[in-house]
């Protein structure tokens, strides 16, 4: 698209809306708002002469402003984030409230892991938000800590009637754990990975979460109501590994109480030792007699859950 320039009318004739012909000030108007497209998309325009112009700019600007509009740049805090166009100031622009918002979605990386309820501003720059509205999750609830991992990109979709009508951002896709530990949920599920980062879901029947662990006893907590015995094939996951374990290998569950147990490489055999206490540590049982996970999930590969598992997104 060329650099259009401004035009005057003939003999400076009034530029009326009932004109027969098309008058400077609408030509201008409409060269205007083209150009603006064009170059807030990130392109160039040409020479006002015409000289070397592309006229499948506006067209490529479409593109390029649906594609860049969700995205967005997170600064702030861990629980009080604030987004601007990953496009910058010049880019994709935002509308002055959040009127027409109903159903955008928003795509952005946090900075930190949350702790607690999270807010999101959003606006064309630091300085100019739109406005805090509440980050929910998906059933409506304010997050409890961290569903926010630096390691993943969020989606949200902004409810004007979620929050009493308030209006809020709810979200979409999870990175973390949340208060109650790895994404769960039960039946059977195809779940394929779109995205160009490797997803791992980890397939478990039974699970404990942040179990007590005893270097003395060599012993694990059993869990309240995860009903663990004898000769389970488990695997534990942790932030840190209590020494003496293995996150890549399955152990057989052994000497069983109702309220710990100790875990052997072989069935019915001796337990191992274990020298230290680890930090967050869960014990998964196997799914259905397969081998512990986790699963990894290539992009665009999918695997298919059997129905009646438990499975984890971790």
């Amino acid at each position: 698209m060329r650099d259009y320039q401004t035009k005057e009318n003939v003999g400076g004739a009034a530029d009326t809306i009932t004109a027969t012909k098309y008058g400077a000030g609408e030509f201008n108007s409409l060269a205007v708002e083209n150009e603006g497209a064009v170059s807030r998309s990130g392109q160039t325009l040409a020479a006002a002469d015409g000289t070397s112009e592309d006229t499948t700019q506006l067209a490529q600007s479409l593109f390029l402003h649906g594609s860049k509009s969700s995205s967005f740049v997170a600064t702030g805090t861990a629980n009080a984030i604030t987004l601007t166009p990953v496009s910058g100031v010049s880019g994709v622009l935002l509308p002055a409230d959040y009127t027409n918002l109903d159903g955008a979605q928003i795509v952005f990386l946090p900075t930190a892991e949350n702790t607690g309820a999270v807010t999101i501003s959003i606006g064309q720059t630091v300085g100019t938000q739109l406005g805090t509205k509440k980050l929910l999750d998906a059933e409506g609830n304010v997050l409890t800590g961290a569903e926010l991992l630096i390691t993943q990109h969020l989606i949200a979709i902004y409810d004007a009637a979620a929050d009493s009508a308030a209006g809020a951002w709810i979200l979409v896709e999870t990175g973390g754990a949340g208060g109650a530990g790895p994404s769960v949920g039960t039946n059977s599920i195809i779940r394929t990975n779109e995205t160009n980062i490797r997803e791992d879901i980890f397939l478990a029947q039974k699970l404990t979460e942040s179990v007590t662990v005893s270097t003395g006893g060599n012993t694990l907590g059993a869990g309240t109501d995860d009903a663990f015995e004898d000769d389970n094939i488990v695997a534990v996951q942790a932030t840190v590994l209590p020494t003496g374990i293995v996150d890549t290998i399955s152990y057989y569950v052994v000497n069983i109480t109702a309220t710990t147990m100790q875990l052997s490489l072989t069935q019915g055999g001796s337990n191992i030792g274990i020298s230290s206490t680890g930090t967050d540590v869960d014990v998964y049982e196997t799914a259905n007699g397969s081998t512990i996970g986790p699963v990894t999930i290539e992009s665009g590969n999918t695997v298919e859950v059997p129905n009646g598992s438990t499975w984890s997104i971790l």
